[in-house]
């Protein structure tokens, strides 16, 4: 069993209004009965927008200027919940109810995306009312999607298509074999999808999520990174001991955690060669060279 390679990758919110003024007679109490006031906007569920650049900014889409999904888009909005009544002020990033928000659109994910999102290359995240909206009546919290280009940077694809079922059936999206791109002693920038069959030098295995409200310390990271030998070892079909090959990790990412990310993702790692082949299901015997 070999030591793992370390890796971490490591709102705004803007609401504007305004009013304007008619002619009249100067005494508008004697003519006209109360204005009615406007209901809050509501996002729509099933609706797509421009995005920024990477997913991890979580800045927030321009709810009144959605776009077709089956156009070119950047974030998809494929749930909206309603928090609440007692909560009195929008939860920040990291508050329990923005957590509670979080799992609810983690949950509805497995279904809209039809696999598990930290299985492929997409990022969530979950966006609540601007203190002006929660102030107009707006309870809402609207569930995000996003394509990523890659695991560390969460640089946003430009696609056409809604995500609905991307990972139903097995796909380029998700996360399968690949070549570690800028591998250091204890680091690495970025990994490059590649078919199986084909000489590599990592598969993913899996995920574990991390219990718990707190970010791990620094001294406990390495022994919660750890824990990738056990997802390891499940996927290959052996034992911890036995597994003849590293591990590369990516999670706890600050920023992520705070707005409800809990998966530690693990890929297998042939640190001395190529091999050819998926791993799943080979027990501990030693991968075949490519």
């Amino acid at each position: 069993m070999k030591r793992g390679v370390f890796a971490f990758a490591l709102v705004v919110m803007l609401a504007t209004g305004g009013c304007s003024a008619s002619a009249g007679d100067g005494d508008l109490a004697d003519d006209w009965g109360a204005m009615a006031s406007a209901a809050p906007l509501v996002p729509a569920a099933s609706a797509c927008y421009d995005a920024s650049s990477r997913a991890r900014d979580s800045i927030a889409p321009k709810w009144r200027s959605s776009l077709p999904c089956t156009g070119n888009h950047g974030v998809e909005t494929y749930h909206v919940g309603e928090f609440a009544a007692s909560i009195t002020q929008p939860p920040a990033d990291g508050d329990r109810d923005y957590r509670t928000a979080f799992e609810d659109c983690e949950k509805v994910s497995k279904t809209f995306l039809g696999g598990e999102w930290y299985g492929a290359r997409i990022y969530i995240t979950v966006f609540v009312p601007t203190k002006a909206q929660w102030e107009s009546g707006a309870r809402w919290y609207a569930c995000q999607a996003m394509e990523t280009q890659n695991v560390t940077t969460s640089l946003i694809v430009q696609r056409s298509g809604s995500l609905k079922n991307a990972l139903a059936s097995p796909g380029p999206l998700a996360h399968g074999c690949t070549n570690v791109v800028g591998l250091k002693e204890t680091d690495w920038d970025d990994m490059t999808a590649i078919d199986c069959a084909k000489p590599h030098d990592a598969e993913f295995a899996g995920a574990f999520i991390v219990p718990g409200t707190d970010f791990p310390k620094d001294d406990q990271i390495e022994s919660v990174l750890d824990r990738c030998w056990n997802t390891i070892a499940f996927y290959m079909g052996g034992t911890v001991d036995g597994i003849q090959a590293g591990y590369i990790p990516f999670g706890l990412v600050q920023k992520d955690w705070t707005r409800g990310h809990r998966y530690v993702r693990c890929w297998l790692w042939s640190d001395d060669y190529k091999t050819v082949g998926s791993a799943k299901g080979k027990g501990n015997a030693a991968l075949p060279r490519g």
